[in-house]
């Protein structure tokens, strides 16, 4: 119904009344209902708001017996390294921010790909992050990686994400995902 606004204050009611109870069952509830706020707001673009919501599920995930729980922190912490480079982006002009915001997606993508190593997506992000963080050589490395792999899908992801509150910088990433796209497939 396209009204993801209104499921907040449900994920909230689930969180509360769900946390209080001890049980794998309750567990399994709460952790699905954190992630499933985490999402709503990053939909949202609460990103403000989905910080505590990203860091709550997180630790939840990660200490979880479950290993598909814990592979949602991965997914998690990607969510949060996009949203922080997209701030980082979006306060471009202010280098000390910049750089905070880009230095602690980095961790989150690192921490990302160290929880579930295959993770794509996060590999690319981090390339992206690298980028931008003037480290090019790393960043093709990693962009090099998750193309290969990725393929298509993950190519246009990387585009997508250079769209989001563009930079300067953006146009010669483009440029780089087209080289490695090129490489690839001339191969």
């Amino acid at each position: 119904l396209q009204r993801s606004e209104e499921t907040i204050p449900v994920h909230d009611e689930s969180i509360k009344g769900f946390g209080s109870y001890n049980g794998k069952v309750l567990q399994k509830k709460t952790e699905k209902a954190l992630f499933n706020k985490e999402a709503r707001l990053g939909q949202l673009q609460r990103s403000e708001e989905t910080m505590p919501d990203s860091d709550e599920a997180i630790n939840r995930f990660d200490s979880s017996m479950d290993a598909a729980l814990r592979e949602q922190a991965a997914t998690v912490l990607n969510s949060k390294g996009l949203r922080l480079l997209i701030k980082a982006k979006q306060t471009w002009d202010n280098e000390i921010e910049r750089e905070k915001l880009l230095k602690n997606a980095l961790v989150c993508f690192d921490e990302s790909l160290r929880k579930k190593n295959d993770y794509l997506i996060a590999l690319g992000n981090k390339g992206y992050v690298l980028f931008l963080m003037n480290r090019t050589d790393d960043a093709r490395e990693a962009l090099h990686i998750a193309l290969k792999t990725g393929r298509e899908n993950l190519r246009n992801a990387e585009l997508e994400n250079a769209a989001n509150s563009t930079v300067p910088e953006d146009t010669a990433f483009r440029e780089i995902i087209a080289r490695l796209w090129e490489e690839l497939n001339v191969r």
